[in-house]
């Protein structure tokens, strides 16, 4: 008797287990079911904390892979969420998780590589993002769905372009040509466009294929308009188009050379209050972008493993399951030499990818030197001007009593500080100047309290009230000037 209440008493238990695990991803289910609706109509399921409850429990239920496809797109669906936070670290990682589970829907393993292609194509690194975009070409054929496959082919052509292989590059804009439906031909002349500009610098033909398309209202569309119509001269439109990214777009390195426009526009106008502001709003956005990248290059570093680790597949689990007692010697004599051939390949594209890394990196190298150098060249002509400046006669060399004339002679023997002053901070003053001068020269206090009409309590204040204005401390001033000195114009 005492064993037919063990053993019913342990039944009881696996109900309550079974009825709960079924509550949880009942739960599961209708929150992939409402992420699933807002995908269908273009939108996105925000809910980040739902989709990481569900994927707990879709993970808990699928120890016999039947819910492979399901968690596959409750993965997919968080990575995009983490891309629209712009936590490409988090998104890659969902979207490896997706990819590892190999999902029998095709469209949905071509959206996977094709995020992942763009995060490569976000950092500049166009061989991993023509390794994702190829696979995610092959996805949306074997899915047949025609008009992913032709945009899928247009970013293909642009990685391809990327390497430098432009020939490559028409051959597939020509194949998608022959797959394009009519709206997608505004689709087309933007990456035609885009190829044309950045990779093959044929501004003419880049221009021709921006002006055939019609509007459109994307960020990428106004980012690109506004570059190709800047350097065409056509410098109104590329206004309008600079407005509408700095309106519209949430894209932080979009916006820097959009304020940078903005910033022309105002020097032009003569508005100073407007010049000031673009300046540091062009500043904010650049460093967002700065921590934006950082976070990508990790993100990049992470694929990288993924690809070394020889984790991507591309033969289903169904073929395991359906050849497991027919065919078992002859599906892992398959695997084997499918595996091989895929480990080979991606060794030689990891090897084309590196050797890209590698001339970045000595490219960056030598731009540092080129730097350097040039810095080291405005030193030695700033001293050499200085030579030619009498300490006796100074406030004669430099018009010292007529502002006007002051500071375009300043300008002369300062390279231009007076102009880049004014673009830091438009009220600084030609007696701020003058005391700057001064502090270049290591004039003592009391010289510099009679240079300025000044008693020396009078010489502190002016002193420090101009050392504000290019906020830094009395201490660091020259320092601080002769950066200023050595540094370009559009680095100020």
């Amino acid at each position: 008797m005492q064993i037919y209440h063990k053993i019913f008493i342990c039944f009881l238990f696996l109900l309550c287990v079974s009825c709960k695990m079924s509550k949880v991803t009942e739960d599961a289910t209708i929150t992939l079911n409402n992420a699933d609706s807002l995908y269908l109509s273009e939108q996105i399921f925000t809910d980040t904390t739902a989709l990481k409850t569900a994927i707990a429990s879709y993970e808990k239920a699928n120890r016999k892979k039947q819910y492979n496809d399901d968690l596959a797109r409750l993965y997919y669906y968080l990575g995009r969420n983490h891309t629209l936070n712009n936590n490409d670290i988090e998104a890659v990682k969902c979207y490896i998780a997706a990819d590892r589970l190999q999902p029998a829907d095709y469209e949905l393993r071509g959206r996977i590589n094709a995020n992942m292609g763009n995060i490569c194509s976000e950092e500049n690194v166009p061989a991993m993002a023509l390794i994702f975009d190829a696979r995610c070409v092959e996805c949306f054929k074997k899915g047949k769905n025609v008009f992913l496959f032709t945009e899928g082919l247009f970013s293909l052509a642009d990685d391809y372009a990327d390497i430098g292989d432009c020939e490559m590059a028409e051959a597939l804009f020509d194949t998608a040509v022959t797959y394009c439906d009519t709206t997608q031909f505004n689709s087309l002349f933007y990456w035609k466009a885009r190829v044309y500009y950045f990779y093959c610098n044929n501004l003419d033909s880049a221009l021709y294929y921006l002006q055939l398309i019609k509007e459109d209202d994307s960020d990428y569309f106004n980012n690109l308009a506004k570059s190709i119509y800047y350097d065409a001269g056509d410098f109104d439109r590329a206004l309008y188009y600079a407005r509408r990214v700095v309106e519209e777009s949430e894209n932080a390195s979009m916006k820097v050379g959009a304020y940078y426009i903005l910033h022309e526009d105002a020097e032009k106008r003569g508005d100073v209050n407007a010049m000031t502001e673009y300046f540091h709003l062009r500043q904010d956005c650049d460093s967002i972008s700065t921590e934006i990248r950082l976070k990508r290059a990790e993100a990049i570093q992470i694929i990288n493993e993924y690809l070394e680790s020889g984790n991507i597949h591309n033969i289903s689990y169904f073929w395991l399951y359906f050849c497991a007692v027919l065919f078992v010697f002859l599906f892992i004599l398959l695997l084997y030499v499918f595996h091989h051939h895929s480990r080979k390949v991606l060794k030689n594209d990891l090897n084309i990818a590196k050797n890209i890394i590698e001339n970045k990196a000595l490219e960056i190298d030598s731009l540092k030197n080129s730097h350097i150098a040039t810095k080291n060249d405005i030193l030695q002509d700033f001293g050499m001007r200085l030579a030619g400046l009498d300490g006796k006669a100074l406030k004669k060399t430099l018009q010292w009593d007529d502002d006007e004339l002051f500071l375009k002679e300043v300008n002369f023997y300062f390279l231009g500080l007076s102009d880049k002053l004014r673009i830091i901070n438009p009220k600084i003053t030609a007696q701020d100047v003058r005391l700057y001068v001064l502090v270049l020269l290591d004039y003592k206090l009391t010289n510099i309290a009679n240079m300025l009409n000044r008693s020396v309590k009078g010489r502190k204040n002016l002193k420090t009230a101009s050392a504000e204005k290019l906020n830094v401390s009395s201490k660091d001033l020259k320092k601080t000037l002769i950066d200023i000195i050595t540094s370009p114009v559009n680095d100020v």
